[in-house]
């Protein structure tokens, strides 16, 4: 599944998104989004399915500098096997957040407690864990992920969050 959100114009961002399209995802989503509705509907309105009472999750997030497209392709391989060895896993998805820092970088780091300024963006693993039982398996495999996306997109340091 895609789902992407350019800010800007539509025929300007086309470009970015169209390697992701040609990959011919199962299900995308591809649109003009004002913002007050961008949280309701990026990521297929998986957000307020995500925040429902009495959910228990596992989300490990880690902030990028570089994105490394022979680590990415890799990710959504590793993401089908775990699916497929874990099914009661698939409600977990993988979310890459790129969002322009241009105006962040401008103000100086001691006007703000704005930290990871120069980050190129966020990406995080969420989990939905349906028992306990499912908690280490999906621990083990964000661990191994986060460790691949660290030594492809940090610069040579570490950029987890979580």
């Amino acid at each position: 599944m895609m789902s992407v959100i350019f800010v800007g114009p539509e025929d300007k961002g086309m470009p970015f998104m169209q390697p992701f399209i040609d990959n011919g995802p199962l299900r995308q989503n591809v649109s003009m989004l004002p913002w007050n509705r961008l949280i309701k509907e990026n990521r297929f309105g998986a957000d307020a399915f995500a925040c429902m009472k009495g959910g228990k999750h596992a989300v490990f997030g880690l902030n990028i500098d570089n994105f490394d497209v022979a680590t990415y392709v890799d990710l959504v391989d590793q993401f089908d096997t775990f699916y497929a060895k874990n099914p009661s896993l698939v409600a977990s998805i993988l979310v890459l957040e790129l969002f322009p820092n241009a105006v962040t970088k401008s103000v100086a780091d001691e006007a703000t407690a704005y930290p990871y300024r120069d980050t190129l963006g966020y990406l995080f693993l969420s989990f939905v864990l349906p028992d306990e039982a499912a908690a280490p398996v999906a621990e083990q495999f964000a661990a191994a992920m986060r460790e691949r996306l660290v030594a492809t997109g940090s610069k040579g340091k570490s950029l987890s969050v979580t």
